[in-house]
């Protein structure tokens, strides 16, 4: 992994004080050595010097600010527990002439900034099941997060935040904010029970550090779940990002216990006159089940 440097003028112009064409990066890039060995002559390339299988240098797009921009900055990378923390230290820094007649200046940083190089590796995440646009209130409930790398492999370890809260019309209606789990090689799952019917939205962010950090997952709740990078994309193309998706929870079946009647109809009636009680149809959660059949 590389990150900054410069560009513009060789490395004996800015030992020479030469630094007119010379301008600070501020990109962060990826190389993966498994590539090398990919055919089993991975080491006898490095040790060679000869590799004959081409190795792909990918940008890794920062979510959030970026730092200055800076070049012969310190740069440490740490992997405690697979998390994966890039800190980069100092360095110097060039702010450009404001107009003709003047100068550039350059001037040394002393901050320390630490990056989650996870987050970014999740290029593409693509949410699809049935559970992100219907369910029953009381029935648990599935849908499928499937995210690949930026070289397009399986990711595993990414990091979500899941929100399903109540839609406009839907009046008491409670939020909740369901986990996420890891079940498979680039595939997670996520499980909820809703307790009250009505419309609701789910919004799925991946990323870690707050919402600065996070960026929506989008999809398709009616496409096959895949792990394959290709498919993702289409999912992805074919359905916008909106930030959430339109979830529209069902009464449960109703439940005779809960359930009451009621009036004065049930016990007493006259002969030749209308007699009249009420029927309240609930689930088991006590929800009224509108337009329920007795």
């Amino acid at each position: 992994m590389t990150s900054a440097g410069f560009a513009g003028a060789l490395v004996s112009n800015y030992l020479d004080s030469d630094d007119n064409f010379l301008y600070a990066l501020s990109d962060l890039w990826f190389i993966n050595l498994d590539q090398l060995d990919s055919d089993g002559v991975g080491l006898e390339c490095l040790q060679k010097g000869i590799c004959l299988r081409p190795i792909k240098w990918v940008e890794i797009e920062v979510p959030g600010a970026r730092p200055l921009s800076r070049f012969g900055a310190g740069m440490s990378i740490l992997d405690a527990a697979g998390q994966g923390v890039l800190y980069l230290s100092g360095g110097v820094h060039k702010v450009s002439s404001s107009g003709v007649g003047t100068s550039a200046s350059i001037f040394e940083l002393n901050d320390l900034l630490l990056f989650q190089l996870r987050d970014p590796f999740f290029a593409r995440c693509s949410a699809t099941g049935k559970g992100l646009a219907s369910a029953v209130s009381g029935q648990q409930t599935p849908f499928f997060v499937a995210c690949t790398d930026l070289l397009g492999a399986p990711a595993n370890g990414a990091q979500f935040a899941v929100s399903i809260t109540p839609g406009a019309s839907c009046t008491d209606c409670p939020s909740t904010f369901p986990p996420v789990s890891n079940i498979a090689a680039g595939l997670y799952r996520c499980f909820f029970t809703p307790s009250t019917a009505g419309e609701y939205q789910i919004s799925i962010l991946v990323g870690r550090g707050g919402k600065a950090f996070q960026e929506p997952v989008g999809g398709d709740a009616n496409a096959p779940t895949s792990t394959v990078d290709a498919v993702i994309r289409d999912q992805l193309a074919s359905n916008a990002v909106q930030g959430f998706f339109k979830l529209l929870v069902l009464a449960a079946p109703t439940n005779q216990v809960s359930s009451v009647a009621f009036g004065q109809g049930l016990t007493l009636s006259t002969s030749g006159t209308a007699s009249m009680f009420h029927l309240e149809a609930l689930d088991s959660f006590g929800n009224r089940r509108p337009g329920a059949k007795p």
